[in-house]
């Protein structure tokens, strides 16, 4: 029996490795699909490729508006949305800022009128062949307005997106405000928040109305090794991965490492960025008593290996904002107790009984306190914070278990 077509709008997968944590969602619900679409931003691919099910193919587009769609984006002003929406964001922000507001919004239109471009052509070679075409945006952005535009118009298209911390947030960018938002969120068949928070931010921002528009979707991590459970004898170590980005505050990482009156200790940190020779520079001048390493971009699996062969002690986020970050779940999958700041949705991974959630302004004196009370306190306690974390992901972020969930919402 045919199966349905799914078009997932990303920014990079599967091209380049930047949103690796939508792999283990793949695995998940391809099989579901006759076929796949990927429908990314053309950039130049890189040689550690992400997993690619073979029945999906990849269409890359340049998102970059034209002419002819910031024509197109013109027609707009003829909508009540677009007046509703001006209205809502000048009350939101300074009176001052009405130009660049109303830049935001047309660049915006301009952009998911490029998308749409795209997206019919895909519909038209697929209209027919399919028992029914999903359209699938990863983020909340002008993907997500695309489809709602799309949705709008033909009511027998099923359109989703997912929603997860900076396309939630609008504190999170310079001018505090993300364009169209109750246009997405009420044209959607429904928008994932991959946390509570982001639900909650939804509902408090833009009304009751859309609380039927709006559920929650946890990602999830795939680990099938046996975590080992056990205890540095012979000095700490602390784990980080993230980008190398100003967002991510890796340079805080290295202060605090700093801060520990311990000696012995090793910190590993993966991911890379525009940051790196800074960082390295940082690292250099702060911790000439650690053994420390930048290990770039690797494939998920030397990850989750490095995990299984070395007993980490703890892993370490002081990020400035989040969703919630996958590298947690995959810290909690391999047993290892995480310390983070509460931004966005981490509270809803970091708990007392597995890990440390501080403030996101913290004082850096205290909580070197707290990680080294930790790394000194006995080994039964250390132990029961690492068996905690892993019981904590095999109940709230096992993949096979969410993305199946996730599934049969979006087929429902």
């Amino acid at each position: 029996m045919k199966k349905p077509l799914l078009i997932l709008l990303t920014d990079a997968y599967p091209v380049i490795l930047y949103e690796l944590f939508i792999e283990d969602e793949i695995r998940v619900i391809a099989p579901h699909f006759d076929k796949i679409i990927f429908m990314t931003e053309n950039q130049k691919e890189s040689e550690i490729q992400p997993y690619i099910p073979a029945n999906s193919v990849t269409c890359k587009y340049d998102t970059s508006p034209t002419l002819l769609n910031k024509f197109q984006a013109l027609k707009y002003l003829c909508y009540g949305f677009f007046y509703k929406e001006l209205l809502f964001a000048l009350k939101k922000l300074h009176k001052k800022q009405f130009k660049t507001v109303l830049k935001i919004m047309f660049m915006e239109l301009a952009r998911a009128q490029r998308t749409i471009g795209e997206l019919k052509h895909l519909l038209q070679e697929n209209k027919g062949l399919y028992t029914q075409i999903y359209l699938y945006s990863y983020w909340h952005n002008h993907k997500a307005l695309a489809l709602a535009l799309l949705r709008k118009k033909d009511k027998e298209k099923i359109c989703f997106a997912r929603a997860h911390g900076w396309d939630v947030f609008a504190g999170r960018h310079a001018i505090p405000y993300l364009p169209f938002k109750t246009f997405i969120l009420k044209n959607l068949d429904c928008t994932y928040s991959i946390s509570e928070t982001g639900k909650k931010e939804f509902e408090k921002n833009y009304g009751n109305d859309i609380r039927s528009k709006v559920r929650v979707s946890r990602l999830g991590k795939f680990n099938d090794r046996q975590p080992v459970f056990r205890v540095n004898d012979n000095g700490y170590l602390l784990f980080s991965c993230s980008e190398l980005l100003p967002v991510k505050r890796v340079h805080l990482i290295i202060e605090l490492i700093s801060k520990l009156p311990l000696t012995n200790i090793r910190w590993i940190h993966y991911g890379e960025g525009p940051l790196r020779k800074e960082l390295e520079a940082l690292a250099a001048e702060l911790l000439p008593h650690v053994s420390y390493e930048l290990r770039g971009v690797v494939p998920n699996k030397e990850i989750l290996d490095f995990y299984q062969t070395n007993p980490v002690d703890l892993f370490i986020n002081l990020s400035e904002s989040e969703g919630i970050p996958v590298s947690i779940m995959e810290s909690l999958s391999s047993g290892v107790p995480v310390l983070a700041t509460d931004v966005g949705g981490t509270s809803e991974a970091v708990h007392a009984e597995h890990g440390f959630l501080i403030e996101k302004n913290f004082d850096m004196n205290q909580v070197a306190e707290i990680i080294t009370k930790y790394l000194l306190s006995p080994r039964e306690i250390k132990l029961n914070y690492k068996q905690n974390a892993y019981s904590f992901w095999q109940e709230h972020f096992e993949a096979t278990k969410n993305y199946s969930e996730f599934l049969r919402m979006i087929i429902r």
